[in-house]
């Protein structure tokens, strides 16, 4: 009788153990996946994810024709890039650099101080990743609901590649006050 009554609490206590496990996970999971959405519920701390892919043409022409990788986040807002990564998925001949230049990302007419080293990167016969952690400084008035764009810097437009470069850009959206 003793063995049978100790092998029922030993199952007991287990069955305890094992819903006590049981709450922890589910607020594990609580805590992992529904806190971080709370916190991250205003525009200054929800980062955004935007894929921009460009076209041979639209490479060719960077210089003359920036590409807007993010539209304005609108009056009294500013977009804060977080992070830019550029994949160069190379075609059957690679881009001629001629007067150079590099992938530069502004936010308006105001210059981020952020670029994407072209010599190395689309001039090459094989796909290629480029990242950069940004930085930028500027007046609120050339930065404020401006769009996100990228461009070449060089005196020149790139020529001959048909590869094409796929820009992924994290940012957040922050209230000026």
């Amino acid at each position: 009788m003793k063995k049978r009554a100790k092998k029922r609490n030993a199952t007991s206590f287990r069955n305890m153990r094992g819903k006590s496990n049981m709450r922890k996970l589910f607020v594990i999971v609580i805590v992992v996946g529904l806190v971080p959405s709370v916190f991250a519920q205003g525009t200054d701390s929800a980062v955004q994810k935007a894929v921009v892919p460009l076209s041979s043409a639209q490479l060719q022409h960077l210089k003359t024709n920036p590409v807007q990788v993010v539209a304005p986040a609108g009056t009294g807002k500013l977009l804060n890039l977080v992070s830019l990564v550029a994949q160069y998925k190379a075609g059957s001949s690679p881009y001629a650099l001629g007067d150079g230049g590099d992938f530069t990302a502004s936010l308006g007419s105001a210059a981020l101080g952020i670029r994407l080293i072209a010599a190395g990167f689309i001039d090459r016969t094989a796909n290629q990743i480029q990242f950069n952690s940004p930085s930028g400084l500027g007046t609120q008035s050339d930065m404020e609901n401006q769009p996100l764009t990228i461009s070449n810097n060089g005196a020149g437009e790139w020529t001959d590649g048909d590869g094409s470069v796929i820009v992924i850009v994290y940012y957040t959206v922050v209230d000026l006050q």
